[in-house]
């Protein structure tokens, strides 16, 4: 599926260094919507660490999801903020 009319209507950004359509990602690599798989030397601020789907990461984001995806912090106060807040304050 080549999705001409939806990538033309999509603003470039900051910009896309390829014409490539990624479909999943696994580890260090990520495959294409024409099953190339290629190391993923961009990857992104929330794959660096621990690379595409990782197990434990995927369970603790599900997890999250069927509690609450997004609470905004300037509305009220949420549980794991305040618990993740109280294990950084040095004691």
């Amino acid at each position: 599926m080549a999705y001409s009319s939806a990538k033309a209507s999509i603003t470039r950004g900051v910009g896309r260094m390829a014409d490539l359509i990624v479909t999943r990602g696994q580890g260090s690599y990520v495959e294409t919507s024409c099953g190339k798989r290629l190391l993923d030397f961009t990857t992104g601020i929330g794959v660096t660490n621990c690379g595409h789907s990782h197990p434990r990461i995927v369970e603790a984001t599900q997890k999250q999801c069927s509690e609450i995806v997004h609470a905004q912090v300037n509305i009220a106060y949420h549980d794991k903020m305040l618990e993740l807040t109280d294990l950084l304050i040095p004691s």
